[in-house]
């Protein structure tokens, strides 16, 4: 039996704050670029508030993809490659995480087509690396996830399949995570009317993804001292109308009793998409 509302009353919580789209924002932009000369720019206004995190380690099997949006997978392989080199992993993990979301999507194909490697301390030095998000949101909006088909299958090659969807692969490079942890919020406690579409403005092209705004209801969890043999897969979108969880929405937070001095978290995430 399926648990969709999940008692996290009884687990151990840590206080956190996350960043939300603010109630006042319409039509939220945030700039991707560096400003240029005389070109006066207000990004979308972020809200930062203190939000319960529960760690749901000890009932981490009770979180299913369709139900509530992510998935903790355990005895996964540990990431044997250079975190920098992205041919490397192209090559060499792409297919594991295509692998993987075909296990547990149930999927007829999959393949993986973009990556990130997140490390606050590395992202200031090194072009291949990024910055932890640290605002609420998930990947796609109905507008962009049918945008990146488009593009990742110019040939529509995959037309005779009726559904796809998104995942991301996030798993440790360095182990234990304790510092910007992932959480995520259970599907079940999200009010759509709370979601909105913020424009992600490069200097060539425009990307879409979905923000949040805050609502006392929202059900944080994360799972605490994640492992290198350890991945969260996040449904970022799927066009069954079938399922209840179509997408999830995570982000990274700084426990507010985080200990200080611990080595920025490294992390990888794989983007794979899924024909049903």
């Amino acid at each position: 039996v399926l648990k969709t509302m999940i008692k996290l009353s009884t687990l151990p919580q840590t206080l956190a704050s996350m960043h939300y789209v603010d109630d006042s924002e319409a039509a939220p932009i945030i700039y991707m670029h560096e400003e240029t000369e005389g070109y006066k720019r207000e990004p979308a206004k972020m809200n930062k508030i203190n939000v319960n995190m529960h760690d749901a380690r000890e009932i981490s099997d009770d979180f299913e993809l369709d139900t509530h949006g992510f998935k903790l997978l355990k005895k996964q392989n540990e990431p044997n490659f250079n975190h920098l080199d992205s041919k490397q992993i192209e090559e060499e993990f792409y297919p594991e995480c295509s692998n993987i979301v075909k296990k547990f999507s149930g999927c007829k194909r999959a393949f993986a087509f973009d990556h990130n490697v997140r490390d606050y301390a590395l992202a200031k030095k090194h072009p291949n690396a990024y910055r932890p998000v640290k605002f609420a949101h998930n990947d796609y909006t109905e507008e962009s996830a049918a945008l990146r088909l488009s593009q990742l299958d110019p040939d529509k090659v995959y037309r005779d399949f009726s559904n796809f969807g998104f995942y991301n692969i996030w798993q440790p490079l360095l182990e234990p995570v304790v510092d910007t942890p992932l959480a995520l919020i259970n599907h079940n406690s999200i009010d759509v009317q709370d979601l909105i579409e913020i424009s992600l403005l490069y200097k060539n092209r425009t990307g879409k993804i979905l923000g949040i705004k805050h609502n006392l209801n929202h059900q944080w969890v994360y799972f605490s001292r994640m492992q290198r043999s350890e991945a969260i897969m996040i449904k970022c979108f799927d066009t069954r109308k079938s399922v209840k969880a179509r997408f999830g929405i995570h982000g990274a937070f700084q426990s507010n009793s985080a200990p200080l001095n611990v080595s920025p978290r490294r992390s990888i995430e794989v983007r794979v998409i899924a024909f049903f």
